[in-house]
């Protein structure tokens, strides 16, 4: 019996690498060389609860300005009122308003100080830009948020100020996030962290 003839790829098929090669990334000093891989657009580890606000039509502009970054809604938004909390922690009545403004320069300055895990890695994608997000799902206008459920108390005990500039709000937020995420540490963390180094200085 002659030997089997090895069968011949339909001329519509092609074999192709299983491995994509890595992208790399140099965004302002900040390199990221990753492989591609299933797109993040929150927090990974994060457990979300639904919050209700009092007024939707306040985080129409929030959600608005995160869409034009690529961002998803609510991911914008929960950065926004992370980082709103802080501020209000901050200078509410603490004489620190000036950290505020430090911790934002901080921020925007930040570089890597560990090697992230791939999931963070693709979760900073998302807030860099490079994976945008189509987010029909919730109304501009609606009232309740998906935020880290470690928020929920800290909301239910009162709800902060988010400013009337949405875009800047979400541009500082989204810096904290990143300078956090680099850090290995929470946005409230870091910033606890960041302002104490500050006033030992």
């Amino acid at each position: 019996m002659p030997p089997a003839e090895k069968t011949a790829l339909p001329p519509t098929l092609r074999l192709i690498s299983g491995e994509a090669p890595p992208v790399d990334y140099d965004l302002g000093g900040l390199s990221l060389g990753v492989k591609p891989q299933a797109p993040l657009r929150r927090r990974p580890g994060d457990h979300l609860e639904l919050f209700s606000f009092d007024n939707g039509a306040e985080l129409a502009p929030i959600r608005s300005a995160a869409k034009r970054e690529g961002l998803r809604g609510e991911t914008g938004l929960a950065l926004v009122i992370e980082r709103a909390l802080v501020v209000d922690k901050t200078s509410g009545g603490c004489g620190l308003e000036d950290l505020v403004g430090d911790l934002d320069r901080i921020a925007v300055a930040a570089r890597p100080t560990i090697e992230l895990w791939s999931a963070h890695g693709s979760y900073l994608r998302h807030l860099l830009g490079l994976t945008p997000s189509r987010d029909p799902k919730r109304a501009l206008e609606s009232p309740r948020v998906a935020v880290p459920v470690r928020l929920i108390d800290r909301l239910h005990a009162g709800v902060p100020r988010l400013g009337a500039e949405p875009e800047l709000e979400l541009k500082l937020a989204v810096a904290w996030e990143i300078a956090a995420l680099m850090a290995g540490q929470t946005m409230g963390e870091w910033a606890y962290r960041s302002a104490l180094a500050e006033l030992i200085d």
